[in-house]
């Protein structure tokens, strides 16, 4: 049961997720119980559709008292229109879209509290390449949580010294969240000593949920490139800020294996995300065998689901699969 000021910090912290979202859905969305608002993990708004709040377990559809329901059909479901889709996403862009052009091409715009909203609509070609999303169909957003300290199995790994790893996992997992813990953790020297110098590339926003300028979430004293494409980023903190270790989310290309072989080879320790839905599927992908042999990566920490965020599934030694 929670008191008083962990109620208002439950409140104050779902209030930023939902700053943006037109006033007659949005107070609504206040007025849904605390519980809900603790265990919530997205908020779906699609045009003409039932309001969606995404919870570990169940899907919920909200009503206009701020009660919730799991029928989908109840008459008392607020249906959100294209118009408050509209109002919403220009809210959300501060209302200056070509200032948020970038993000929304990545398909997604982090906001203040480290949240991200996921954007749905029309793709604008030029060339055969995106240049802009017009007609917004949708919003998603993802609420964003933060874990208070990483857990003991991985704690292991970096008490004596930092060692090249890939946290691996599906989506909702907490890979991000682990990184972002390692990189406050590093970089305040609360292990391993002595000082090392923390560069995260935050190609997405969303390790540092940085928005306009300002850091959401609590990365010690990392620095951060924030919307570089990773092998850029990668080239430009070994030339220009000397780390001792980078942190970057989300491997997916060929390019950035390249540019994290390359960070290894010049002395610099790598902790990397990646995403895979078991060791099985991991295993499967074409990049990974490069990934281990290139890169001298000695821990893989495959985290468990979505419905265990940030909880380890099992460690396994680089080296063990090499051999």
């Amino acid at each position: 049961m929670t008191n008083s000021k962990e109620q208002s910090k439950i409140t104050d912290f779902f209030e930023t997720a939902i700053f943006f979202v037109e006033p007659r859905v949005r107070q609504a969305l206040s007025r849904i119980p605390q519980n809900i608002k603790l265990s919530a993990q997205e908020i779906r708004l699609r045009s003409y559709q039932n309001v969606a709040i995404i919870c570990i377990k169940n899907t919920f559809f909200l009503q206009s008292s701020g009660d919730i329901t799991s029928d989908i059909n109840s008459p008392e479901n607020v249906i959100i229109t294209s118009l408050e889709i509209e109002k919403s996403f220009h809210s959300l862009c501060d209302y200056s879209v070509y200032s948020f052009q970038n993000q929304i091409l990545n398909g997604f715009i982090t906001t203040k509290g480290g949240h991200r909203v996921g954007i749905c609509g029309a793709a604008v070609m030029q060339s055969g390449k995106i240049i802009n999303v017009k007609n917004v169909t949708a919003l998603n957003i993802r609420i964003a949580r933060e874990f208070p300290e990483i857990y003991p199995k991985i704690f292991e790994i970096f008490k004596d010294s930092v060692k090249n790893t890939l946290i691996i996992g599906p989506p909702g997992c907490g890979k991000t969240s682990v990184l972002r813990n390692l990189a406050k953790n590093i970089s305040l020297c609360k292990y391993p000593k002595p000082f090392l110098k923390v560069v995260i590339i935050d190609e997405r926003c969303e390790i540092s949920g940085i928005n306009q300028g300002i850091l959401q979430f609590n990365v010690g004293l990392s620095d951060v490139l924030s919307e570089f494409p990773k092998p850029e980023g990668i080239a430009r903190a070994i030339r220009c800020l000397s780390p001792d270790v980078i942190i970057c989310d989300e491997i997916g290309a060929e390019e950035d294996v390249q540019a994290i072989s390359r960070c290894c080879h010049c002395g610099v320790k790598i902790i990397a995300s990646i995403h895979a839905e078991n060791k099985e599927d991991f295993f499967k992908k074409n990049i990974v065998s490069q990934l281990i042999s290139s890169c001298e990566f000695e821990n893989l920490i495959f985290l468990k689901g979505a419905n265990y965020p940030g909880s380890v599934d099992c460690i396994i030694k680089a080296s063990e699969i090499k051999s």
